[in-house]
Formats: structure tokens, sequence, C-alpha cells
């Protein structure tokens, strides 16, 4: 998860950021959501 936070703040996008995890892009951003400000 912070992995993949991590990746955006590098400036790849969330779209391929979620098909390399295997997550949905709601997943991705729920988890943004709550845990983006660490």
């Amino acid at each position: 998860m912070a992995n993949a936070l991590n990746q955006t703040e590098a400036g790849n996008k969330v779209l391929d950021i979620c098909r390399q995890m295997g997550i949905s892009q709601a997943t991705f951003f729920n988890w943004k959501s709550k845990f983006g400000g660490m």
C-alpha cells in the first residue's frame, strides 16, 4: 500500500500502478484517503 502511494508521488500513473499491483482504482483512492498524509 505505501509503495503504491509512493509511486504516484514519484510521477507514475495511478492506472499503471493499479494494474501492476492487481487492485482497482477505487481501492487505491480509498488507501490514499486513509493513509495519504502519513
